[in-house]
């Protein structure tokens, strides 16, 4: 009989650790933005919610859709761009008008760009955004980078998209 119970017992704190586990651990989901896979991570019901949030942004964004963009970001909205030609400290705009100026200005420049490796990680009314960015900028080359955004929601609204990459 000791057998059994020696046995048992490890089982048995095994299935406890897991689920100990599961009630901790970030519950992760997959999407399509665009027709690419983006895998969300969110611990819960409410972050999953800022991450769904986010998932609609990208699909205005990547489609430079004002009205898409408008239902999803807040009139005090900012965007703190990853870099500006000959600052280091970057290029910062407010409104969707402005980052529709933005958006047409890569267009205009940007050629052959894709986005990989897309996943989102939320937690309360915040996410990070993590990917891979590759294209060529017709004045500076090609660019293959690896970036982060943090975006911050207030009121169910998109308040802050702050962009860093690394080339």
């Amino acid at each position: 009989m000791s057998k059994v119970r020696k046995g048992l017992l490890p089982l048995g704190i095994m299935a406890i650790a897991l689920a100990c586990t599961s009630c901790t651990s970030p519950s992760v989901k997959s999407l399509r933005i665009m027709g690419q896979p983006v895998e969300i991570e969110a611990p819960d019901a409410h972050a999953f919610a800022s991450a769904s949030l986010v998932a609609r942004f990208l699909e205005g964004f990547a489609t430079a859709d004002s009205a898409a963009l408008t239902a999803v970001v807040s009139d005090d909205f900012t965007w703190h761009l990853h870099t500006r030609r000959g600052d280091y400290r970057g290029r910062t705009v407010n409104g969707v008008g402005a980052m529709i100026g933005i958006l047409q200005e890569r267009r205009s420049a940007w050629r052959d760009v894709r986005y990989a490796d897309v996943r989102l990680i939320a937690s309360g009314d915040r996410v990070f955004q993590t990917y891979r960015v590759t294209g060529n900028d017709l004045e500076s080359g090609p660019f293959d980078a690896t970036g982060i955004d943090l975006y911050e929601i207030r009121n169910g609204k998109i308040t802050l998209k702050d962009s860093y990459w690394k080339q």
